[in-house]
């Protein structure tokens, strides 16, 4: 009985969807038996029954090796470099290995380097352009109607040369609707975008869109995600010749009321323990 498609090969990224543990591998999303994660073998080699294991390939008319894939509502968006699929059964049917079916919805060359993010109604992924990053995003505005094959919308359509190339982290808040951009060509700066979603009607909008720049001229940036609305980064500072790493975090929740609430990025605040290991510093 032949296995799945993930052995002998690597692993480029782990989803879980519809009750079942995936992989993306190659051309391939490999998904398991639903209800056992640990299951890749189907029962029988008689009968293909709705619970078996999902193992499609991505076709296109080029190499189409995978990278990521996405939940985006009931269907599961897959990116490689220079395609973007999704992984579908049609609607009012039962998800299974004879309904399951990969399509294309788009062919643009994205940075392969960073994971694409959900936030609410949209999958934002970044894209090459030149020796800039454009950031490009699918929207699903009405639950019953999914994702347009083909339709996407440039969200940095009007700062086409605001981020650098090289992005390396895509980092989302999705309670207080940030995104932030960091590239390793510019490390002391985030690119900002913060975006307002209204539900209307049974469907959302975009009402507002406003991009910024936060710059650190003292500091190197590593790394930075959001956990529960504060802002976390690994920074590098040399101070006296020295090359010290700091784990930082700034208060992103908004709006603010006072102003004791705005933000604050020159570090006026710190702060020292000593610990069985020594002195750290904060």
């Amino acid at each position: 009985m032949e296995g799945p498609s993930f052995v002998n090969n690597k692993i480029t990224d782990i989803v879980f969807f519809k009750n079942r543990l995936g992989f993306i591998s190659g051309e391939n999303i490999i998904l398991s038996e639903a209800g056992a994660y640990y299951n890749f073998w189907i029962q029988s080699a008689l009968q293909v029954i709705d619970t078996d294991p999902i193992d499609l390939t991505a076709v296109s008319n080029d190499v189409a090796v995978l990278n990521y894939a996405l939940q985006q509502q009931d269907e599961l968006v897959l990116f490689s470099n220079e395609n973007q699929f999704r992984l579908y059964s049609g609607d009012n049917v039962t998800f299974s290995p004879e309904t399951a079916s990969v399509g294309r919805i788009s062919s643009i060359s994205m940075e392969s380097n960073v994971k694409p993010q959900q936030v609410g109604p949209q999958v934002i992924f970044p894209v090459k352009e030149g020796d800039f990053t454009g950031l490009h995003t699918f929207i699903t505005t009405d639950r019953t109607v999914g994702i347009n094959l083909g339709q996407t919308a440039v969200i940095t359509e009007t700062v086409p040369k605001l981020i650098p190339k090289n992005i390396d982290s895509l980092a989302v808040s999705r309670t207080d609707q940030y995104l932030i951009a960091l590239s390793s060509d510019d490390p002391d700066a985030l690119y900002i975008y913060q975006f307002f979603w209204e539900a209307s009607g049974g469907s959302l909008s975009n009402k507002q869109n406003a991009w910024s720049k936060w710059t650190f001229p003292n500091k190197t940036i590593h790394w930075c995600d959001f956990v529960e609305g504060t802002l976390l980064s690994v920074t590098k500072y040399t101070e006296n010749g020295t090359v010290k790493y700091y784990l930082e975090g700034i208060n992103s929740s908004r709006p603010p009321q006072e102003e004791k609430d705005l933000f604050l990025l020159d570090r006026q605040l710190s702060s020292s323990i000593t610990t069985d290991l020594g002195d750290s510093y904060f």
